[in-house]
Formats: C-alpha cells, structure tokens, sequence
C-alpha cells in the first residue's frame, strides 16, 4: 500500500469513527422517540460497537501496512506492534462480523415473529435482553475461537531480508501454518448466520413498511452484506493461493463498506426525521 493511499484510508476511517460517534449520541439522547424506538436503540449499541472495532481493526491494518513491512531499521517496539497487527485482524473480523450481522439478524428474527409466523402480533415479539444475550453468545463463540486457534496455531510476524546494493531491507509478513484451514474454518462458522440473515430478509419481504419501517433497509443490508462477504471471501481465497498479502486490502475493504452499509442502511433513516424536526423545523 502507498504512503498517500494509506494515510486517506486512515484519515477516512477516523472521520468515519467521529461520525459513528455522532449518530451513536443521537441513538442515546432520542432513544425514546418514536422513529428510534421502534428501531431498537439498545440493539444498536451491539451495532455501533461492531463498526468502532472494525475501524479500529481497519487503523491497525493499515498502519502496519504502510509504516513497518519494509524497513532498514528494525526495533523491539517495531517487532511488538507488527506482532500485534497479526493478531488484531483476524480477531476484528470474526467480531465485527458477530457484532453487526449477528444483531441484524437478531432484528429480523423478531420482525419475523412478529410480522410473519401463524400467530401474528407483539404477543410473539422477543424481549431486547434475550437477543442482545444470544449475539453475546456469537461473541464469545469468536473469543474461544481465537483463543484456540492462537493456541495452537498463532498468527506470527517472520522476517525476510533483501539486499539493495549495501543496504539490506527487512521485509515483515505474517504468517500461519494453517492459513487455509483458518479460511475454511470460518467459513463454516459465518455461514449459517449469513445465510440466515438472507433467508429472514427473504421471509420478511412481505411485511408493510407502515407495519414496520425498518424491515426494507434491515433486508437492504442483510442483501448486501451477503453480496460483499460472498465477494470478499472469494477475491480472499485468490489471493491466498497467489500468495500476495493482497488479502488484507480485501479484508479491510469489507469491513469498511460493511460499516458504511451500518450508517447509510441501518442508522440514518430513523435519525434523519429526527435531526429535521428538532433542528430544521424550529
């Protein structure tokens, strides 16, 4: 990654984290209004944890990338950060994933209940604890994973040397011995909730936007998160077998378009009538 491309993702990234800081305090102080509540701002939280960590992850990423691989001056706090971003990645991911498409899902769960089984009504709807629980549960499903994975097979920085003439660089990359399975591995894991979220945003199609105004954005997103997962997870796979370390630019494309999908999809339809009536309509 080029200096200037790096520095415009991260300078990126932290306004996109100001504006999700925003649209977060906004979730809080109107929570109780009409538009945010029936948009389950306590579930949103979940959400708007999964975008703070998938930027972060996208920070770490890209620093590594473009400050540490090649360098002539190889220091102790050098090796300990490279060291951690090996790490951090493939621990934001499966979080991130857990966090937004996991409570995305547990929304359209409900919406179902609700809008679509025999016996329709809010006799069916589901409490916001038990579906905050059961993403909770997908989180530390994530946490164990990672912490067996990084047991027994860790994710390490290793070093290469090239000679330019007299000076010799030192190129560092992260490594595992079982990257393949890793992939594999989370694919089994991701696939259920995705296609979940898929089926549900299929079953709800029908359900009246006067009903419930969330449903055609939460099928909006479920949609295309499905698409870029999909995508990404197979330009991944390439780039693996080709052996370029191409595959963080795809892991961080999806996080931050997933994120994106989270503001334009998910936070600023039920905000926008918000901020025009208490700030426009004066």
């Amino acid at each position: 990654v080029s200096l200037g491309v790096g520095i415009f993702v991260l300078l990126v990234t932290v306004a996109m984290i100001l504006f999700i800081c925003v649209l977060h305090i906004v979730n809080v102080v109107y929570r109780d209004e009409k538009n945010l509540k029936a948009n389950s701002p306590s579930l949103n939280h979940l959400i708007f944890s999964g975008c703070y960590v998938g930027c972060v992850t996208v920070i770490v990423i890209v620093s590594a990338e473009i400050f540490v691989p090649a360098t002539q001056n190889l220091n102790r706090a050098t090796l300990v950060f490279y060291g951690v971003h090996c790490s951090v990645p493939f621990w934001g991911i499966t979080v991130v994933y857990s966090l937004i498409v996991g409570t995305v899902c547990a929304k359209q769960w409900r919406i179902y209940r609700i809008f679509t089984t025999f016996r329709r009504g809010l006799g069916n709807s589901i409490a916001d604890t038990t579906l905050i629980g059961l993403v909770c549960v997908l989180v530390l499903l994530d946490v164990i994973f990672n912490i067996v994975w990084n047991t027994v097979d860790p994710w390490m920085a290793s070093m290469s040397e090239t000679f330019t003439g007299d000076v010799v660089i030192v190129q560092l990359t992260c490594s595992t011995d079982h990257h393949l399975a890793w992939l594999v591995t989370i694919f089994i894991k991701s696939g259920p909730l995705t296609f979940a979220s898929f089926a549900l945003a299929y079953l709800n199609r029908r359900v009246h936007q006067k009903a419930y105004k969330e449903t055609k954005s939460i099928n909006a997103f479920a949609y295309a998160t499905t698409l870029i997962n999909i995508t990404g997870s197979i330009f991944y796979l390439i780039l693996l077998l080709q052996q370029s370390v191409g595959y963080y630019l795809v892991m961080c494309a999806a996080i931050l378009m997933d994120i994106l999908l989270c503001i334009f999809l998910l936070f600023l339809p039920p905000i926008l009538p918000l901020i025009k009536q208490n700030f426009f309509q004066r």
